[in-house]
């Protein structure tokens, strides 16, 4: 009969790898329990990356736009109109001025895309 039981026994191995290490310890960190039993648990947020000042880039992509509308009158009109609509909507908004040095702004650099619907002819 302790044959059987030594057979049955749980072993537990304390020798874990590196990644259960981490597992562990992140695991202790951020999991709690309060008083009723319930489990609390810290939400994990990514660290914020800087992006640093791009109003160089969006100026020179600005310039590029400018003589690609000169170009391509309706391509300009569309951009024009989804612009005005995300500044309606709220998504977006005017700046009106170059920042002061040592000011960083972070500008999203836009490409227009016209889609031309090519109707294919009816076959009979």
């Amino acid at each position: 009969m302790a044959a059987f039981w030594s057979l049955e026994e749980v072993k537990f191995n304390e020798l874990y790898t590196i990644e259960e290490c981490e597992c562990k310890q992140r695991f202790l960190k951020n999991i709690k329990r309060d008083d009723d039993g319930r489990f609390i648990v810290a939400l994990p947020f990514k660290v914020a990356h800087k992006l640093g000042n791009s109003y160089d880039r969006g100026l020179r992509r600005f310039m590029s736009l400018e003589r690609r509308f000169q170009a391509n009158k309706n391509l300009k009109s569309g951009y024009v109109k989804f612009m005005n609509e995300y500044i309606e909507l709220g998504h977006m908004l005017i700046t009106g001025s170059v920042p002061a040095v040592g000011q960083c702004y972070y500008y999203y650099l836009t490409m227009p895309y016209l889609k031309i619907a090519v109707q294919a002819p009816n076959c009979v």
